[in-house]
């Protein structure tokens, strides 16, 4: 698309005369058109793409009405339904490492889902990621969820001994993947097997969203 600039604008004419915007099938053709000089700026970069970037560039950095989180489905999952289990899985991860480590400090960590019309405040910075991982482990213990000797955690209910494993379902996208590893590791260390379930985004769009066939979901809200 091709603009151009208003002639009778009643302040004065554009500083610009004219504004092409140009769209590419993937991030990858993009990237190699802002190297070549093709274009003069883009949006929407990850942090882990700057570093594919040659040509000298001014980086602005903006919030977005946008937040990710993980959704969590008890009818899926019996030990889900727990209480606990729920708060040791939140425990567990310290998201203000996660916004260091996946997102080199790009993101924001956000208290609750509205966003609009604020900055979302940062975890406490001086907060000991070994701290919610200890209340986690204690809570579970507490709770009647013993560690085995696979480093998993069980506990009998009605008759029967649950395994505490959960599966996480993560859109194919790259930060998104790298987070869902990184939650797989903080999870895991606490005893709860984690298996990952990557698919294409329409696939979580069209089928596992729509049908909510799902035990706990990493995906966006805009």
């Amino acid at each position: 698309f091709v603009l151009s600039a208003h002639t009778s604008f009643h302040e004065g004419a554009a500083y610009l005369t004219a504004f092409r915007v140009t769209f590419f099938k993937n991030k990858a053709d993009l990237l190699s058109a802002f190297n070549r000089g093709q274009v003069d700026g883009f949006g929407n970069v990850e942090p882990q793409e700057l570093r594919e970037l040659t040509r000298p560039y001014e980086l602005t950095r903006f919030l977005l009405p946008n937040y990710y989180a993980l959704f969590i489905n008890q009818n899926q999952n019996l030990a889900l339904k727990d209480r606990a289990v729920r708060k040791a899985l939140d425990l567990a991860l310290e998201k203000s490492e996660l916004e260091k480590k996946v997102f080199q400090n790009f993101g924001a960590v956000p208290d609750g889902p509205l966003i609009l019309g604020r900055t979302s405040p940062r975890a406490p910075a001086d907060t000991p990621h070994a701290s919610g991982k200890e209340q986690a482990r204690e809570l579970l213990e507490k709770e009647g969820w013993e560690i085995g000797p696979s480093g998993v955690r069980t506990k009998p209910i009605k008759n029967a001994s649950i395994t505490l494993e959960v599966a996480l379902t993560v859109p194919e996208v790259g930060f998104l993947k790298d987070t869902a590893e990184w939650v797989k590791k903080e999870w895991e260390s606490i005893g709860v097997r984690t298996n990952l379930s990557l698919l294409s985004q329409e696939a979580v769009r069209n089928d596992i969203i729509k049908n909510r066939e799902y035990q706990i979901l990493l995906f966006g809200n805009i």
